[in-house]
Order: structure tokens, then sequence, then C-alpha cells
């Protein structure tokens, strides 16, 4: 995957407030909409903030990101502030301002991830981010923006299968009938793997193939660490982490699987649970991640934190 724009880039270019004409975002919204940096354990955020509209938000202009072409994908994640109420009477928008495109996605717990793949009509258009309300209710929480990246294709850029850094892979088949091999009580520093909280983990194993086990989970923390600072990533590269599993039991509504940051724990990737549920879950750390973060972490949030689960496969390709 090649990486056409990456909003963290951008950060020494954004003080108090203010945008460079020379980069390709911009404040959307009448005064008093204001945009600051917010820099947490080393992971920065955009934070919008003192919205008047649900339309308040961020301008990105396509016409200053140089190379597009028809299919490369335009993500924007992050987070609103306390007070959003449940979906599905709001969500956050990207939206084309010129032909009126709407990708929208009502976010549970706050955390959204909103994608587009761009057509070619659309390669010199601006776009916004922003809250969208159904019916007369105005969504004007905080907007955090943690990453807008600009990606090619997988099946237009060849060249994203020579970077390919497989570090460490668990299983392949989720239908593979596994045999118990192993109750861990502690991982040794030659696994890529460490256990988080207390649950009891599991090896199943079968010929060269693995998985991994989570259970007797009490607290949301219980789960995987994948050490990324054992893995000797390159420093000022992007990689993208990429878990494979299977949801092992019930959980209440609301619960969500995710990867976490370690150590400021914010959320990177999540899906709903439901039982059986085979998940996939991928993230694309940034550059300053790479560098900054210890590891990734596999677990639940607290509506999940009994959950037990399988882990089928991880893998951290350089991108």
């Amino acid at each position: 995957m090649l990486v056409l724009y990456d909003f963290q880039e951008d950060f020494k270019e954004i003080s108090a407030g203010e945008f460079h004409e020379n980069i390709p975002i911009s404040v959307r919204g009448d005064k008093p909409t204001s945009a600051m940096v917010q820099d947490v354990e080393d992971v920065k955020s955009l934070l919008i903030s003192n919205r008047p509209a649900r339309e308040s938000g961020i301008y990105i202009n396509l016409k200053k990101i140089s190379g597009l072409l028809p299919g490369d994908r335009i993500t924007v994640t992050g987070r609103v502030g306390e007070g959003a109420p449940p979906g599905p009477i709001w969500s956050v928008a990207l939206l084309s301002v010129d032909d009126g495109h709407l990708t929208h996605h009502i976010s549970p717990r706050g955390i959204y991830s909103v994608s587009h793949v761009l057509e070619l009509n659309e390669l010199t258009q601006i776009f916004t981010i922003h809250t969208i309300g159904w019916g007369t209710f105005q969504p004007l929480m905080d907007l955090y923006i943690d990453s807008i990246i600009i990606t090619r294709s997988a099946e237009i850029i060849a060249e994203e299968r020579d970077t390919r850094t497989l570090v460490y892979t668990l299983k392949d088949d989720p239908n593979l009938e596994w045999v118990d091999t192993d109750d861990v009580d502690s991982f040794g520093d030659s696994l890529l793997v460490t256990r988080s909280g207390s649950p009891t983990i599991r090896i199943f194993k079968r010929d060269d193939a693995m998985a991994f086990h989570v259970d007797t989970r009490v607290n949301d923390w219980d789960g995987i660490d994948i050490k990324l600072e054992h893995m000797k990533l390159r420093t000022a590269s992007r990689y993208k982490v990429i878990v494979t599993g299977r949801i092992d039991g019930d959980a209440q509504k609301g619960a969500i699987i995710m990867l976490q940051g370690v150590p400021n724990y914010a959320w990177r990737a999540y899906v709903p649970i439901k039982k059986d549920l085979e998940f996939n879950l991928e993230y694309i750390l940034s550059r300053t991640e790479t560098e900054k973060l210890k590891g990734i972490r596999v677990t639940t949030n607290p509506e999940g934190a009994t959950v037990p689960f399988f882990i089928y496969s991880i893998e951290v390709i350089r991108v």
C-alpha cells in the first residue's frame, strides 16, 4: 500500500489553529469553530471544538494532493467528545462538497472510521468531515480527527507486495480442528506477544499453524499485547497491523473487540462482538506511532470484558 497523503505529517504546519495554505486541510464553519492539535502520549489528534452547527468540521482539498488516481482511497478516523448520544440519530460524515456524495459511520462509543474510493471526477474535489443528524437533531460534540490517509488501492499498486514484511502469524484456517497442547502461564522474551491482565491463555496448534485462546477474562484489559518494541521496526516507516480471530461466547449489547495502543490505550480498530463472529482488525501505524508505541493490545471494551476469543493470526506489514 502506497500512502499518498498522511495527515500526521502536516501537524508541524498547524500552530494555534492556523493552517498553512500549502496543506490540504482547513477549518470549515463559522466562528467560534476552532482547531487545535492535542498530544496524548506522543499520539496527536486534531480537536475541532466550539462547533456552532453540525456542518462545522474540516475541509480536505484534494487539489493540493498530487498524484491521485481513480481507485485511490481516502480514510478518516477519530472519535467524538463526551456527551455523544447513541446512534442512529447522528453519525460522522465524509462528504463531497461538489456532488454531495456521502459516506457516513454511526459510531458506538464515539469511535469512527469513514472511507471512500475516489472516482475520476472526484480527484480535484473538496471533501468535508463533520457530523450529521437526523431530523432536527444537532450533534455539536467536539470532533477529534486522528488520521486522514489517502492510499493507492492494492489492485493498482503492485509494489505493495514487494514491501510486505510478515513478522508473526498464528493461523490461516479458522475451520481447522485444534488440539490443546499447552496452558501458558507466562510468555518468554522469544515470543512477540505477551499477556495483558490475567486471562487464561491456551495455545492450540497443528503442524505449523497456531492459535491463542484467551479465556477467563474479568477486565476489559485482559487480552494479548503484540510487542512492537521487540520487532525491530524501521524508524520513520509505516506498518499495518492485522489480527484475525473468532469470538467464543456471548456478550451484552455494545460489546466490541479492538486493537488498542500501548501505553496510551487509545482505540485503533474495532468490530462489534457477536457470538461466533470471525473478526479481522486492521490498523496502519503512523510514523510517530511506529517510534513511540510499545505495543498493540487485542482486547475488548468494558461491555465485552468477560468474552473469550481466539486469535488466529497476527501480521505486521511494512507499507
